[in-house]
C-alpha cells in the first residue's frame, strides 16, 4: 500500500508515494533543455515553465563559470588570464564541493515537492567537467614546455660537447708538436754536449768535465722533464704509464740558465789552459 506524505503546508490533491516525487531519467535533462518532463513534481502537475525555485519565469541556462564558486570574481573567462594547477585545483574543490550542495538541494527539493532548476546541476557538472579538462591540459602543456627545456638544453649540451671535441683536438695537436720539439731539442742537446766532451777532452788532455757527463746530464734533464710534468692537473706522480722522478729539481727553474751556472767554472777552467 502507498505510503503517504505530508506535504504541508502544499495541499494535495491526492496522495502520493515517493515514487511520485522522483521524475524518470532524463526528465530533469529535458527541463534544463526547456522540455517538460514526463512527469511533474510531486504535486501531480505540469512543472512551471521555468523551473527554477519560485517560479519567476524563463530562465537561460548560466555560462560556465558565470555561476557556482568563484563566479563573483568573474574571471572564469578573463583575457589573458593565466591559470596555475594550484588555481586549478582550488577551483576543482570549490566545484566540486558547490555540485554536491545542488545535489544535495536538488534531491530535497524532489522529496519537499519544490521546484528546482535541473540546469544548474548540469551547468555545474559542465565546469567541473571542464576544470578537470583544463587540468589535464596544462599538466600536458607543462610537460611539453619541460620536454621542450630539456631537448634545447640537450641540444645546447651537444653543441658544447662539438665544441669541447674541436678544442681538445686542438690540446692534442699542441701537445703533439711541443712534444716532438722537446725530444727533437733535447738529442740535439745531447748530442752537442758530446761533440763539447770530445773537444774538452782534446783541449784538457784530461777526462769528461762532470756537467758534460754522458749519464749526469740526461739525468739532471729528465728530472728537470719531471719537475715540470708535475704540475699536469691531477697527474703529480705519472701520467698513465709514466712515473715521474723524485727530484729536487724546481718546475720554474731555467735549464739553459742552471746548465750554463753548472758548466761555467768547469768551462773556465778548460778554456784557460
Amino acid at each position: 500500500m502507498p505510503v503517504k506524505l505530508s506535504m504541508a503546508p502544499k495541499p494535495l490533491s491526492r496522495p502520493v508515494t515517493f515514487l511520485d516525487d522522483i521524475q524518470p531519467p532524463g526528465a530533469y535533462r529535458r527541463q534544463a533543455a526547456g522540455q517538460s518532463p514526463a512527469v511533474g513534481p510531486c504535486t501531480g502537475k505540469s512543472p512551471k515553465p521555468s523551473g527554477v525555485l519560485g517560479g519567476a519565469g524563463p530562465r537561460t541556462p548560466p555560462v560556465l563559470g558565470t555561476e557556482g564558486p568563484g563566479a563573483a570574481s568573474g574571471d572564469w573567462r578573463k583575457k589573458n588570464r593565466r591559470w596555475t594547477l594550484t588555481d586549478i585545483a582550488q577551483r576543482l574543490t570549490a566545484a566540486a564541493s558547490h555540485l554536491e550542495n545542488l545535489k544535495a538541494r536538488q534531491a530535497t527539493a524532489m522529496l519537499d515537492g519544490d521546484d528546482f532548476n535541473p540546469a544548474e546541476v548540469v551547468n555545474a557538472e559542465a565546469e567541473l567537467a571542464a576544470l578537470r579538462d583544463a587540468q589535464s591540459e596544462q599538466v600536458r602543456r607543462q610537460r611539453h614546455t619541460a620536454a621542450q627545456a630539456r631537448q634545447q638544453q640537450k641540444t645546447e649540451r651537444k653543441s658544447q660537447l662539438q665544441e669541447l671535441a674541436k678544442k681538445r683536438t686542438e690540446a692534442l695537436q699542441g701537445a703533439e708538436e711541443g712534444a716532438r720539439q722537446l725530444a727533437a731539442e733535447v738529442g740535439r742537446a745531447i748530442a752537442l754536449n758530446k761533440e763539447m766532451v770530445a773537444l774538452a777532452h782534446e783541449i784538457s788532455g784530461e777526462g769528461t768535465p762532470g756537467p758534460l757527463s754522458a749519464l749526469e746530464f740526461p739525468k739532471r734533464l729528465s728530472n728537470r722533464l719531471s719537475a715540470v710534468m708535475k704540475t699536469v692537473p691531477g697527474h703529480p706522480q705519472r701520467l698513465g704509464n709514466i712515473p715521474w722522478m723524485t727530484t729536487t729539481q724546481k718546475q720554474d727553474e731555467s735549464w739553459a740558465a742552471e746548465e750554463a751556472r753548472i758548466l761555467e767554472p768547469h768551462l773556465k777552467s778548460i778554456l784557460e789552459k
